[in-house]
């Protein structure tokens, strides 16, 4: 796993949490295409960036592969079908530079709390 911070939640919670965030996106999508016509594949880019934050490496991998699948089955014609004459590179770019921005994200949160607890060691050991 990427961080050790994230080693205490169980593995069902941060899987079920990146199948439920891919769900609710599927929904968000599916109803923003009823409204502008257009499908809205951003919300599945914010659950790859919750899911790959919340759990980690593999959850983030399994929400951008579930991601791809359900918007490229259900929102690019013909509809419900794996077979489409529409170009499925740039779907799949894009969901992967998103989970890349996710791990960087999470990186840094990694080691922005790795020096604020060095910091409060250290002023913790002033003190004594």
């Amino acid at each position: 796993m990427l961080p050790g911070f994230l080693s205490w939640r169980p593995w069902w919670l941060r899987y079920g949490t990146a199948f439920l965030c891919v769900g609710m996106a599927t929904g968000g999508v599916g109803g923003l295409v009823g409204f502008f016509g257009l499908p809205a594949f951003l919300l599945y880019m914010v659950a790859i960036a919750i899911s790959a934050v919340y759990g980690g490496v593999g959850p983030g991998l399994a929400s951008a592969a579930l991601a791809f699948f359900a918007s490229y089955y259900m929102f690019l014609p013909p509809y419900f079908r794996f077979t489409s004459d529409e170009p499925w590179l740039p779907l799949l770019v894009s969901y992967v530079g998103a989970l890349v921005l996710s791990f960087l994200v999470l990186r840094w949160l990694h080691s922005r709390v790795l020096r604020l607890l060095a910091e409060s060691r250290h002023l913790s050991s002033d003190e004594d």
